[in-house]
């Protein structure tokens, strides 16, 4: 059992919703789902600062990197988990600014330009 760990469940945007991830020391993300999508919770996480922890599945690895922590093996997970190290939240917000929805346009509109 992983000591301090609280399970939330929904959040409703609002006041609660960034106090939760701004004072949250990870968010874990165990997918199990070889396919799993980017994840919006995952982005929220990321845009206050906060490193993710998961699994080297579906587009964890590629939105990740260096902002958590990722293994297969729920074992190592919790045991990193239990000794989690510091990290550079603002290195985690900087980050996080292109999967802002702006860049996401801009890149859309630069794709469009070239193919279309």
């Amino acid at each position: 059992m992983v000591k301090n760990f609280e399970f939330r469940g929904p959040l409703a945007r609002g006041p609660e919703h960034t106090k939760v991830f701004h004072n949250a020391k990870a968010l874990i993300m165990p997918t199990q789902l070889q396919y799993e999508a980017q994840g919006r919770v995952n982005i929220e996480a990321l845009s206050k600062g906060t490193p993710v922890i998961g699994t080297k599945l579906g587009a964890l690895p590629e939105l990740v990197k260096h902002h958590g922590y990722l293994t297969n093996d729920l074992i190592s997970m919790e045991m990193y988990i239990q000794e989690l190290p510091e990290f550079d939240n603002k290195s985690i917000f900087e980050y996080s600014l292109k999967f802002h929805v702006t860049e996401e346009v801009k890149q859309l509109i630069n794709f469009a330009k070239k193919y279309v």
